[in-house]
């Protein structure tokens, strides 16, 4: 009841089957974002800093993040590490080199005044430049190349400290510098207090200017270049005991790991998110490129979402299991996860090559999952393909554990390589081993167990069913076997004729096997009007006009079509029982009634032609021609070249008459057909020993002189030897 309320809501949804498909999308979407966000967004652990834990935390999963507060602390050291940046301003010395030459340009003006207006003139310069009389007057009496040559002297020893650069806080002790080099290098000491006195009143500036901009820019360069300090957390690790006191360092671990709700973890999903999308569109293309119809049956692609969404759940369910103390032992764990069973389940519900694609995609999930360890992927994707190969061809059920050994062993190589890539201690390699191979044991076990389920819910025949369906002890074929002994055998044969086909054009040959076995059921509710099943001399149809016979013997698709649906056969199947006539017509039955009629116009070529349809696939198509060509080689008792020809003229009838039009089978593909049918008719239909007329006369006479004594008596009244007597010595 509930199946079918959900059928009649799906249905409901609309019409349009794309519609559908983006539904579909948008749930594998929403599964993968909810799985991934039990992984990446704990529960909520709210405490602040200063605060007393009240409960032990460990960390869910491994991660790598930016330590802010320290990271912030290394900048700023970085930029205090870069001193301030001043500039040279060279129109400075410029500047108090014009002061000086303005200052002695007044004593070269008083040399040009009359003699006796230099002594008041001076005075004016003596409380201006707060010099002695003496030097004054030492100074009045210089002529002016003198008076030059010290100016030139008082510019050097100022230019000479200013062109080291002067910073603001300097200039005073770069004038008492300049004033000490005075009596280093002026003999005269009227020449020294002179000099002196203009170093002193003059207006000092500092010629190394601080650049405010250009050291902000420096210092935040510096903190820039400086990497992020990240800090990692393992699985398992503790952040914090019950009882201890919350620090800064534990608010940012407990952010980081999702437990106090920050943007890290949000942006996590957001990359799952969008990368999720991606593998949608490559899916897309993927079933373009190889045409494959995933996206045409709705409830393949939702077998296929089903087995995405429960491979990644059991992913995530599974690497939340410890097995160890030790972190690296327990992230071995990763290696149980069957994700072989998702691939061989695809490879045998779908298709292989879309097997391939889903262990890659969920082997990439599988990395997420496993803190973005490459390993787990690759193992995970090899062990996969070994599974896919290993139900690529399943004839008998011991194939499941030839798959078990091969996914094992696989899972081995892969783990023992990496684990040696990666110098891992031989401890943890063993754990390793032990869960891949558990893993190649587990995965063919739940792919087996889940396959009657997933078949029936999804109405998806695989080989695997189509092999018991195959079964001689089925209940069906056994009725066919009781109830029409020569229909069976007729069904047989022609499985033999099929089968050996299918390899050359490229058809399943246990679809086609199977197939043949169940196409003639319809004969079961009336046997006796099918030739195979007649025994006696009296055929039922010659009592019949040829349309009722023709309506008879047609009859047997339909019927064949409800014992199908009543025993519940796959539609697979049910195809061969509908179509392995197509729309042939009954040609017996046809001439019959035109020579009884004799009116053509009355005889419709319709009524005596099967319903149909004609075969829709190469598989169907070649139980129609096996069909055929057994039935007729078997009547005309033909061998050598003429059953070769019988062969080619048969299927070429079928190939005038329309009948494998919508098959894809080409004309290549027919001449493979016509020789593998008569290889085995050839083998069951074989020309008979011509014996030389001699051994004819004993054989009718007797076993020979040897064998006279042991021949019985025939009883009386019978020309056959005593049946006992061939068995007395028989225990």
């Amino acid at each position: 009841m509930v199946k079918e309320r959900l059928a009649e809501l799906w249905s409901g949804i609309g019409k349009d089957p794309k519609k559908r498909i983006w539904i579909l999308a948008i749930v594998a979407l929403i599964g993968v974002l909810v799985i991934f966000a039990t992984y990446y967004l704990p529960e909520s652990f709210s405490v602040a800093e200063g605060e007393v834990s009240p409960e032990t935390i460990e960390a869910h999963q491994t991660v790598t993040f930016e330590d802010t507060q320290k990271t912030e602390a290394s900048r700023q050291a970085a930029a205090e590490k870069v001193g301030d940046i001043y500039v040279f301003d060279s129109t400075v010395i410029e500047r108090q080199t014009a002061q000086i030459n303005q200052m002695f340009k007044a004593w070269e003006d008083l040399l040009l005044l009359p003699e006796e207006e230099r002594p008041a003139k001076a005075e004016t310069y003596i409380e201006q430049f707060g010099i002695k009389k003496e030097t004054a007057a030492a100074i009045a009496a210089l002529d002016s190349i003198t008076l030059q040559a010290i100016k030139s002297q008082a510019v050097e020893i100022l230019a000479e400290q200013w062109r080291k650069g002067i910073r603001a806080g300097e200039v005073e002790t770069a004038r008492k510098n300049i004033l000490d080099e005075v009596y280093l290098q002026v003999n005269e000491s009227e020449y020294v207090a002179f000099i002196q006195a203009v170093y002193r009143i003059m207006d000092l500036e500092p010629n190394y200017i601080f650049d405010e901009t250009a050291t902000k820019t420096a210092k935040e360069e510096a903190g820039q270049k400086e990497a992020p300090v990240l800090t990692t957390v393992y699985r398992n690790q503790k952040i914090i005991g019950k009882g201890e006191v919350v620090t800064a360092d534990h608010i940012a671990t407990l952010k980081a790991l999702g437990y106090q709700r920050s943007k890290e973890p949000y942006i996590m999903i957001l990359g799952i998110g969008l990368f999720t999308l991606a593998i949608f569109y490559m899916f897309r293309l993927f079933l373009n490129q190889f045409k494959l119809k995933t996206l045409e049956k709705e409830n393949q692609l939702q077998l296929l979402v089903l087995l995405f969404l429960t491979m990644l759940a059991l992913a995530r369910l599974i690497i939340s299991i410890d097995i160890s103390a030790e972190t690296s032992i327990s992230e071995m764990i990763a290696y149980l996860i069957p994700v072989s069973a998702g691939a061989m389940l695809t490879a045998i519900l779908l298709d292989k090559r879309l097997g391939m694609l889903f262990s890659f995609v969920v082997s990439l999930y599988i990395g997420f999952l496993c803190d973005g360890n490459v390993m787990y992927s690759a193992v995970s994707f090899l062990g996969s393909m070994a599974g896919i190969y290993g139900v690529s061809r399943f004839s008998q059920r011991t194939d499941w554990v030839k798959s078990a050994l091969t996914i094992a062993l696989m899972n081995t190589w892969a783990i023992i390589s990496l684990a040696l890539v990666s110098n891992s201690p031989w401890p943890v390699i063993l754990w390793g081993v032990t869960m891949g191979c558990l893993n190649g044991f587990i995965s063919p076990i739940l792919a087996y167990g889940s396959l009657p389920f997933l078949e029936s819910s999804f109405k998806i025949t695989t080989s695997i069913s189509l092999m018991e369906l195959g079964n001689p002890s089925q209940p069906l074929l056994k009725e066919l076997l009781i109830k029409a002994p020569g229909t069976y055998n007729h069904s047989i044969l022609v499985g033999n004729l099929a089968e050996s086909a299918a390899d050359t054009v490229g058809a399943d040959p246990i679809l086609v096997r199977v197939g043949a076995y169940y196409h003639d059921i319809g004969k079961l509710r009336r046997p006796y009007f099918f030739i195979e099943n007649q025994f006696r001399e009296s055929n039922p149809h010659d009592k019949l006009t040829p349309s009722l016979s023709a309506l008879i013997l047609s009859a047997h698709v339909k019927d064949g079509i409800e014992i199908g649906k009543k025993y519940k056969l796959p539609q697979k199947v049910m195809d061969f029982i509908a179509q392995h006539h197509g729309t042939s017509i009954m040609g017996y039955f046809y001439h019959k009634a035109m020579e009884e009629t004799g009116d053509l116009e009355k005889v419709k070529e319709s009524d005596f032609r099967y319903p149909g349809p004609k075969p829709q696939n190469k598989e169907t198509a070649l139980v129609m021609l096996a069909d055929s060509v057994e039935a007729a080689v078997r009547s005309m008792h033909v061998t050598g070249d003429k059953l070769e020809f019988a062969v080619k003229k048969i299927i070429q009838d079928k190939l005038q008459d329309s009948q494998l039009e919508d098959s894809n089978l080409t004309l290549s593909d027919l001449k493979h057909i016509t020789a593998a049918f008569t290889q085995v008719l050839n083998g069951i239909y074989h020309s008979r020993i011509e014996y030389p007329e001699i051994v004819l006369q004993a054989m009718k006479e007797g076993m020979g002189e040897n064998e006279t004594e042991h021949q019985q008596p025939a009883e009386p009244g019978n020309d056959n030897p005593g049946i006992e007597g061939y068995f007395e010595d028989c225990s």
